[in-house]
């Protein structure tokens, strides 16, 4: 993996997101929503390991993609230690 300093694109946002939503059972709009129920935060923890472990986009651009503070995702980041 190597660091990608620009934002993620959209398609690949849109991409993962919609994956992982097939893969879990869930909506779209349940994972960019803010209800807290424990599988949609595993599928909102595996889109993030996705696009900053695998991809190496920077926590900053996926917060913007996912809708979520910045904080959120290094949180995130932190669990998968």
């Amino acid at each position: 993996m190597t660091w990608n300093p620009n934002p993620v694109p959209a398609s690949v946002a849109r991409a993962s997101i919609r994956a992982h939503a097939e893969l879990y059972g869930v909506s779209i709009a349940q994972i960019l929503g803010e209800r807290r129920l424990k599988h949609l935060v595993k599928a909102r923890l595996d889109i993030i390991e996705h696009l900053v472990i695998d991809l190496g986009y920077s926590g900053h651009s996926v917060a913007k993609a996912m809708n979520r503070d910045h904080t959120t995702i290094a949180h995130h980041l932190r669990t998968l230690r």
